[in-house]
């Protein structure tokens, strides 16, 4: 697990105008060959993105204490919107998450499951 975001920039030009155009990426664990997420720079949009020529910049942020112990690739993902991709995997960049010695993380064990996110959690007495 890491403490601290993941933070990449996509920086990419637009000759033509273009609707639905999605900048994206897969994260995928490299034993396993799973597919850990996906996520494109739209996903909170309501409407599909448009885009005019010019060059542009998108940054994605992968939160801090979320990806367990472990080689993942970041693969490019890009693609109009349900018709074709431009880019899939093709354009993919290795990352290794490891424990630090000596750092105390929130988990001292080995979970199931791909990713080990920081959950919140609050109890209470309920009578």
């Amino acid at each position: 697990m890491t403490d601290r975001p993941i933070v990449f920039n996509i920086k990419y030009e637009i000759l033509n105008a273009v609707s639905g155009l999605r900048i994206g990426f897969d994260i995928i664990e490299i034993d396993t060959q799973l597919v850990v997420f996906r996520s494109f720079h739209d996903d909170q949009d309501a409407i599909a993105s448009r885009f005019e020529p010019g060059t542009y910049m998108s940054q994605g942020t992968i939160p801090p204490d979320l990806l367990k112990e472990g080689k993942y690739l970041i693969q490019m993902k890009i693609g109009i919107h349900n018709l074709r991709w431009i880019v899939t995997d093709e354009y993919a960049l290795e990352i290794q998450i490891t424990k630090l010695a000596g750092v105390n993380s929130a988990y001292n064990d080995s979970r199931p499951g791909i990713i080990m996110p920081k959950i919140n959690w609050k109890t209470k007495y309920a009578h």
